[in-house]
């Protein structure tokens, strides 16, 4: 509440809870020079954690990365692999490689290139931000609690496949109600094109006997769907 949201081009900086909102359709390169001063000593040292390890999410960090300002960068993963590319991700049908984990033909990076790299990749879901302490709740994939501290905090979560409120395309009773995208709540035979979890659940129900299919959304995903 209260902070500036500049222009038209998507860029939240929220800069009484040092936080930066990456989205839109500019590319995180062109904010970064905006955001994080011109002489390195101001910023050394500084923990920047990035929320989101996807396309945009990692283009940031490589960005932040080459400015060898001595950033001490963590990124929060929701997904169970590294950032890869979605654009393309109709590929992974003909590739089916999400046993290779962080190297897919789609994966930009594996775990081993992020430490290398001196990045922190920490698996986990964000649930809430303390201001006042700097700190990031997230849930572990084994469901328990953890929380990571920062003193430059980036949003870079993008977007999620909206799903029509239709009869019978959300369960009636959400298991994650405050999840915009759910996939447990979704009854089955129903997907959204956007994670690797997503495609496998497509081959799945195709070698379960599917053979009929109505595609929700006429864009490039859903064309090539």
């Amino acid at each position: 509440p209260g902070s500036p949201l500049t222009g038209g081009c998507g860029f939240l900086l929220l800069q009484t809870w040092h936080a930066m909102a990456v989205s839109g359709p500019k590319k995180p390169q062109q904010e970064v020079a905006s955001t994080v001063s011109d002489d390195p000593s101001v910023e050394s040292g500084k923990r920047v954690l990035v929320v989101g390890h996807g396309p945009i999410g990692h283009s940031f960090i490589e960005k932040l990365g080459e400015r060898d300002a001595g950033f001490e960068i963590s990124v929060l993963c929701e997904e169970p692999r590294p950032a890869y590319n979605r654009v393309m991700l109709t590929q992974y049908f003909v590739d089916r490689d999400g046993d290779k984990h962080d190297q897919m033909k789609l994966s930009y990076c594996t775990e081993t290139s992020l430490k290398d790299t001196g990045v922190n990749l920490i698996y986990g879901r964000a649930v809430a931000v303390d201001r006042a302490t700097k700190l990031v709740s997230y849930t572990e994939p084994s469901g328990s609690s953890n929380s990571v501290g920062y003193d430059l905090l980036v949003f870079a979560t993008g977007s999620y496949c909206f799903v029509p409120p239709t009869p019978g395309m959300v369960i009636s009773e959400k298991k994650n109600p405050h999840w915009p995208d759910d996939p447990a709540s979704r009854p089955q035979g129903v997907f959204v094109y956007r994670t690797i979890e997503d495609l496998d659940g497509m081959i799945a129900a195709s070698k379960g006997g599917a053979r009929k299919a109505a595609v929700i959304g006429g864009g490039l995903l859903g064309l090539e769907a």
